[in-house]
């Protein structure tokens, strides 16, 4: 199935409370790093790198929530898993989920030794920014094609 498709086909899963609640964080985060970064200086201005790191978040975020969203057809003639195989399937992908987030917060720590505190900001409050502009984008999409 095409991006073109999915996006078509896609079910947006959650209510519109989650809408509103993921603007708000998604206001608020935007809010408090132009606030911060409006002031620092540099080469490139901070807050275009927080715009960039949140456009690149938000599109990223934006096709795995599409992928995850849309409904999987198998195609005629095609192999289908058995509900055991999906099972194993999906547990090797949680094993893998967990091992990534564990890997993450231990070199979280050591990063800190050596990231300026200017790039904390951006990439934190950017990736807030960005799954949240994601989920809106989402729910925007799933109203309109009603």
């Amino acid at each position: 199935m095409s991006l073109k498709e999915k996006m078509r086909n896609f079910d947006y899963p959650f209510s519109r409370s989650l809408a509103i609640l993921s603007g708000a964080f998604a206001s608020i985060s935007t809010g408090f790093a132009i606030i911060i970064l409006k002031d620092e200086g540099g080469v490139i201005p901070p807050v275009f790198l927080y715009l960039l790191v949140t456009l690149l978040i938000t599109l990223a975020s934006l096709l795995i929530k599409i992928q995850l969203y849309s409904p999987t057809k198998p195609s005629p003639g095609t192999y289908t898993q058995t509900a055991e195989e999906s099972v194993k399937s999906f547990q090797r992908f949680l094993i893998l989920l967990y091992v990534l987030v564990l890997a993450i917060i231990a070199v979280v720590p050591f990063l800190a030794m050596w990231v300026p505190g200017l790039w904390w900001v951006i990439s934190l409050t950017g990736f807030i920014s960005g799954v949240n502009i994601s989920e809106l984008i989402l729910y925007i999409l799933s109203r309109r094609r009603r």
